[in-house]
């Protein structure tokens, strides 16, 4: 039995053992969709493994053959990890993206990308081996450099996806708004996929090891090189058993993806970076102006300093969906109110509220948090109302607070919106009246200069 062999034989019966558990867990109520996948790829490597220790491979193309469908596993279960932090998988299987994925489009593309650059890698690396074949499962014989490039086109795009997993499940095991049961868990799952990109690695140096070192020094490194590589598969694989036994389950994990993860922060960012560009861009005039007015008027009113920020986030709204309608490619008035309805389905979720207002007094930005979610769907509401885009008739409700009436003298008094349908629509309100004059008196103080309002204007955020 040569050293390959007794490698592969370690490696089976470390696999055959692991695959024990979770087959076990299978069988278990802690039964999960992770817990099936590592357990079909250990028993894949077991036989895989298996087979290798047993038979004498002979043949280039064929041991290029043995040298892929060993590594088959390996990317499948990168790939499955990738695209559980992305969210891409389906949501029967329960694989919610990591919060920090969430609002970054390009790191969740980039995970996501995985699924077909691993895939594709292999194929390649195949389609290289095929052509110039290399002895690729001698462990200490030399090699030539085609081996080199054959090896590496396997193991460098695996060791890249899965250090980018390991970073994700690592920042999330230091998230203190978590649980220590699931930070604990998502510790071990950076152990576990950290040494995933180590044995990457490893194989790697391996393969410029039989290429470039001398025959001396050569069988001394892939000695070391190979003892290195089974204890960081018995570390992985330990580290995997340790994550997948601190059993944690979440109590509104499925809002959260349906909701906040998947569907609504997406769109919020969408929206969020529309009317950044809209408002503090300058692709449309007079909200400034309209602005100051507004936190004048409702000084004079009386108002709270969050009615007053409604006031002018609502002018804001308004803004962005008028400015939408010239530039259909990012927002559009149905996107608004798809938006408006995700708002609502978050609002009404007490569970999802209740974990958001948790992330919250954590010190986290409220960008996702419990009152900035509200507020925002309030303003969007109003602005949605105030432009006519409302899917049902907004002119029903008689006791709309003073800022709905001051943002909308505001915004038709800059053009955002006609004047005399607002007129119409709530002239013979008694709040519309007191928000006119107070609007009014505010434009004539602001007109000589005897009142600098400054200090009521809010933008919105700059979009992450």
């Amino acid at each position: 039995m040569n050293a390959f062999q007794q490698q592969s034989l370690v490696l089976a019966l470390v696999c055959f053992a692991a695959s024990l558990f979770f087959l076990g867990v299978m069988l278990s109520s802690r039964n999960t969709w992770f817990s099936a996948v590592i357990a079909m790829n250990l028993v894949a490597l077991a036989i895989i493994f298996g087979i290798s220790a047993a038979l004498d491979v002979g043949g280039e193309r064929t041991e290029i053959a043995a040298a892929l469908i060993s590594e088959l596993p390996f990317g499948a279960v990168v790939s499955c990890l990738c695209l559980a932090q992305a969210g891409y998988l389906p949501l029967r299987m329960g694989a919610p993206p990591l919060a920090v994925v969430v609002a970054r489009p390009r790191l969740r593309l980039l995970l996501a990308s995985a699924g077909l650059v691993l895939p594709a890698a292999w194929v390649l690396a195949g389609i290289f081996g095929f052509v110039w074949p290399s002895p690729a499962v001698q462990a200490l014989a030399p090699a030539p450099v085609e081996f080199v490039v054959f090896k590496w086109t396997l193991t460098i795009p695996a060791a890249f996806f899965a250090t980018c997993a390991a970073v994700l499940f690592l920042n999330a095991a230091g998230s203190g708004s978590l649980d220590v049961r699931l930070r604990s868990k998502n510790a071990a799952f950076a152990v576990a996929t950290f040494c995933l990109a180590l044995v990457a690695l490893e194989s790697a140096a391996w393969a410029g090891a039989r290429a470039w070192l001398p025959d001396d020094s050569r069988v001394t490194v892939i000695s070391v090189l190979m003892t290195v590589e089974a204890s960081l598969a018995i570390a992985c694989v330990g580290a995997f058993i340790l994550g997948v036994a601190l059993r944690y389950t979440p109590g509104f994990a499925l809002p959260l993806v349906r909701h906040m993860a998947t569907r609504w922060l997406p769109e919020q960012d969408r929206f969020d970076s529309h009317r950044w560009r809209s408002v503090v861009g300058g692709a449309t005039r007079g909200v400034v102006s309209a602005s100051y007015r507004i936190g004048v008027a409702a000084d004079r009113l009386g108002l709270s300093r969050s009615d007053t920020e409604r006031a002018v986030g609502t002018v804001q709204h308004i803004a962005a969906i008028r400015d939408s309608i010239r530039d259909m490619d990012t927002v559009t008035p149905e996107r608004a109110r798809d938006l408006h309805i995700l708002q609502s389905e978050v609002v009404e979720d007490a569970e999802l509220i209740r974990k958001l207002g948790r992330i919250e007094s954590h010190g986290t930005t409220p960008r996702s948090g419990a009152t900035h979610a509200a507020s925002l769907h309030v303003e969007l509401e109003a602005a949605l109302c105030l432009t006519d885009h409302m899917p049902t008739d907004c002119n029903g409700h008689e006791d709309r607070p003073l800022w709905f009436y001051l943002a909308a003298v505001g915004a038709s008094d800059v053009g955002l919106i006609d004047a005399y349908r607002v007129g119409t629509m709530l002239g013979d309100r008694a709040g519309y009246g007191e928000a006119l004059e107070a609007y009014t008196g505010a434009t004539s103080s602001s007109d000589d200069g005897s009142y600098s309002p400054l200090h009521y204007k809010r933008l919105p955020k700059a979009p992450m």
